[in-house]
């Protein structure tokens, strides 16, 4: 999904940044198969307690975090999101 949204939005100024908790190797072959389209950043467990700062509590995953453009988290969110819920928390910062 987010691989979509960023080839669909990016135009409009959307930037998602992964954030990967895996070793270098299965994230690169993960980004390859998927055809990853935006930076992913490896910070193992200190992903994780980044996440925690964050206000992912539990450190668990998936963990996604949507920033506005002057830099304010606007939504976060612990579990998958859907894609309609996406976009429309998507279509109030673009």
């Amino acid at each position: 999904m987010f691989v979509r949204v960023q080839r669909d939005d990016g135009p409009r100024g959307l930037q998602f940044v992964g954030i990967a908790v895996d070793q270098v190797d299965k994230v690169r072959q993960f980004a390859g198969e998927i055809g990853l389209n935006y930076p992913a950043l490896i910070g193992g467990y200190g992903a994780l307690e980044l996440s925690k700062a964050l206000g992912n509590s539990l450190m668990a995953l998936p963990f996604t975090v949507i920033v506005d453009r002057e830099g304010r988290i606007a939504h976060t969110q612990l579990g998958p999101l859907k894609d309609d819920q996406l976009a429309g928390l998507l279509n109030q910062l673009l």
